[in-house]
């Protein structure tokens, strides 16, 4: 029987919005004023672009990341350089403009300046269950286990109904527990809010992290982070179990491009994946994003980003939000910058392989598919404090995806698009419309 389709139903966020959502909205507002923008210009064309950049902002020698290493990226971003920088890399420029400056750069076009848009603002998106509550009665009944070595948890299988492990279900139902492969050589960026570098579960492992926020370390005091990259790269025997990371051999990155509070700042994330593509990351993991109205066209800027990173070998992998309601009939579109051609957007589902009540759709097209979905449900990972904590969001279905692209990485050699094109063939069907599932459930290498 063809599955039954959902009513799609856009609802203005002034009828849905939080506190937080409010704010979020003050928030991107003063971003607006504050004349951040991204410049995206043509390849091949580039010292023409910077020169057209400096006459009409007045700067002289617009600074370039092109010779710059992934540790001076990192040091320029946090310095007090020019307003103005060529992230060579992603093809674009970021740039501070008043009213007039945007207005003149705009008139130029043609087929230097292929776009001047503002520096959007990025959010974590995820949300709580009991987070910490239910994170203790993990511990405690890991705890007991130590005790009695004949008690185990309980989890999901393939069929949504219960059976013992020391997998989280949602590595069970990617089939990471049945894979041999464990990310060996893959070097994985999470770009978030930072680690607690001080988990009992991270503390030893190898990790390159730098800071994109002023006045932050990678020290992560918001959980997102944390949880993100312990989903992604957990340990393979965590200190309680049960294992709750995908890819425990490889070679972490983790880039603090969202604020402690949760947001992007100014150039953040852009520096943060122009700093990931310099560290030869062939895995970049965002769980971020903003909302997009129905019918919104994609970022230019972010598909430049995106393309240049596949042609690198580099797979953006990113979140295509939190903005439905679909109990109410509410389906909104895949977030920026998932909604970029180029970049892997990933919704979420539950145990049972429902579609997540919260995770957005493939309204737009032209980019705006959602591409595949993962585990976002009441997700087992580690929190700051040395605990563990659920976590519900499309934010907890990326790291799925971008751990099990590591293990992929690592079976088969491949890289860029390639990698993006097996993960798709090799996802699990689901009996729901492509729009909220995209190809099906990733599902991780077993031979």
């Amino acid at each position: 029987m063809k599955p039954k389709k959902t009513k799609s139903t856009w609802a203005p966020s002034s009828l849905q919005a939080t506190p937080e959502e409010s704010f979020r909205t003050s928030v991107e507002i003063d971003s607006l004023r504050h004349g951040e923008y991204i410049v995206t210009v043509e390849v091949g064309a580039e010292a023409e672009a910077l020169q057209i950049l400096e006459n009409v902002t007045g700067m002289s020698g617009m600074l370039s990341t092109g010779l710059m290493s992934a540790n001076e990226i990192a040091d320029e971003a946090l310095s007090d350089g020019p307003h103005g920088i060529f992230l060579s890399r992603l093809g674009i420029a970021m740039v501070s403009l008043d009213p007039e400056q945007f207005k003149a750069l705009s008139k130029q076009g043609g087929p230097t300046i292929l776009g001047v848009e503002p520096a959007p603002v990025f959010f974590t998106i995820s949300g709580l269950t009991a987070d910490y509550l239910r994170g203790y009665r993990d511990c405690a009944d890991a705890l007991l286990r130590t005790l009695d070595p004949k008690r185990t948890s309980s989890s999901p299988d393939e069929d949504g109904t219960s059976v013992l492990s020391n997998l989280t279900w949602g590595l069970q139902i990617t089939k990471v527990g049945q894979s041999q492969f464990m990310g060996r050589g893959i070097r994985l960026a999470i770009l978030d809010t930072g680690l607690d570098l001080h988990h009992p579960d991270f503390v030893g492992r190898q990790c390159v992290h730098r800071s994109f926020i002023s006045g932050e370390t990678a020290q992560d005091r918001n959980s997102h982070g944390t949880h993100c990259a312990g989903t992604a790269c957990g340990p393979a025997n965590p200190m309680f179990p049960p294992r709750y990371g995908v890819a425990p051999e490889a070679d972490l990155y983790v880039g603090k491009v969202l604020s402690d509070g949760g947001s992007s700042r100014g150039r953040s994330v852009e520096l943060g994946m122009e700093w990931a593509l310099a560290n030869r990351c062939q895995v970049i993991s965002m769980s971020l994003g903003s909302a997009v109205l129905p019918g919104a066209p994609h970022s230019i800027a972010y598909e430049r980003i995106g393309s240049r990173a596949l042609r690198a070998g580099s797979l953006i992998i990113a979140a295509a939000g939190n903005d439905s309601a679909r109990r109410r009939g509410i389906i909104n579109p895949v977030s920026s910058p998932a909604n970029c051609p180029s970049i892997l957007s990933v919704g979420s589902v539950d145990s049972g392989l429902n579609i997540a009540d919260f995770s957005n759709g493939g309204i737009n097209t032209g980019g705006g598919e959602l591409n595949i979905v993962a585990p976002g449900v009441e997700v087992h990972s580690a929190v700051p404090g040395g605990q563990y904590g659920l976590k519900n969001g499309t934010s907890m279905a990326v790291p799925h995806v971008a751990g099990i692209a590591a293990l992929w990485a690592e079976a088969t050699g491949k890289r860029g698009q390639d990698l993006w094109n097996i993960l798709l063939s090799k996802a699990r069907p689901l009996p729901h419309d492509t729009r909220d599932v995209g190809t099906g459930l990733v599902q991780a290498p077993t031979c």
